[in-house]
């Protein structure tokens, strides 16, 4: 049984690096999907829990919190490639009512160590290929 900080590989691709207690996800963590997500945040008994930040794959990312995995509260999503964050007060998920606005250069400084860096690589990628957009 997993007790701790620690490591587990998945047979689908997916990977955890984080705290365990009595063999489930539980304290802070870093989970990579096999599709190229990563959520870095807090989990209580394998669900995402508490204050998180979720990378989607195709660049966006969303701060907020969360309760037995789903979005629950104010959370921010930064839409990466349109260069605007949408705030957002979110219900089972889904946002119920919020606003978007201009995405500004330190709106990313909450966004440390890995999770930056891949955040600004994706809008430095989406630059060089051109799909980068200004509206």
């Amino acid at each position: 049984m997993r007790q701790g900080r620690g490591i587990r590989d998945y047979a689908n691709g997916e990977n955890y690096n984080g705290d365990f207690l009595r063999g489930d996800r539980h304290g802070n963590g870093r989970y990579t999907f096999a599709n190229g997500d990563v959520y870095a945040g807090e989990w209580v008994d394998n669900k995402r829990t508490g204050h998180g930040t979720y990378f989607y794959h195709h660049g966006d990312v969303f701060v907020g919190n969360f309760i037995k995995d789903r979005k629950e509260g104010r959370g921010t999503l930064f839409m990466m490639a349109r260069q605007r964050k949408y705030v957002a007060e979110y219900v089972s998920n889904q946002p119920k009512c919020g606003t978007i606005l201009s995405l500004e250069d330190g709106d990313l400084e909450p966004l440390q160590g890995a999770l930056h860096n891949m955040a600004l690589t994706a809008k430095l990628d989406l630059a060089t290929t051109g799909e980068l957009l200004y509206n």
